[in-house]
């Protein structure tokens, strides 16, 4: 005896109910292909204005991930001077303002470094801040630290 499903009454019953319910179906009628196109018309500028809000926040946060590199790498550099007490360039007193120069690390990025001498309690100390800026986003990084003269 053979399954019910090899049997071949019920596989000709089964195309029977196929071709039956194919038949039984239409096309799409004019007021539902109008719903259809209203429907997508409605929602379909939002999403699209969300995409693109989307894309303009991405490339900002990478042009903000950019600056805050070379605004943290020219800091290291000083502070890397400051430790150098070896040659002539390092140490607390060559730490001054305009001798480190104004930078252009990548098209579009410029780099400035402002040096503060100032005296506290008694205390010499360097108020050093970076500035990274990238016009073309209105980025701006500024990073700020403080170096003591610990000789003095």
């Amino acid at each position: 005896m053979k399954p019910g499903w090899l049997n071949g009454g019920d596989l000709k019953m089964r195309r029977e109910r196929i071709v039956r319910f194919l038949k039984k179906q239409e096309g799409v009628s004019l007021i539902e292909a109008i719903i259809l196109i209203v429907v997508l018309a409605v929602s379909l500028p939002p999403i699209s204005e969300l995409l693109q809000e989307s894309l303009f926040s991405s490339v900002r946060m990478s042009a903000l991930n950019k600056a805050s590199f070379y605004a943290q790498q020219r800091l290291e550099q000083i502070v890397a001077d400051y430790a150098n007490t070896v040659s002539t360039s390092g140490g607390y007193e060559n730490i001054v303002q305009g001798y480190y120069e104004d930078e252009v690390p990548e098209a579009g990025f410029n780099t400035h470094v402002d040096i503060v001498t100032s005296v506290y309690n008694g205390i010499n100390y360097k108020e050093i801040e970076i500035t990274c800026s990238n016009p073309q986003s209105d980025q701006v990084v500024r990073l700020k630290t403080w170096i003591v003269d610990l000789d003095a």
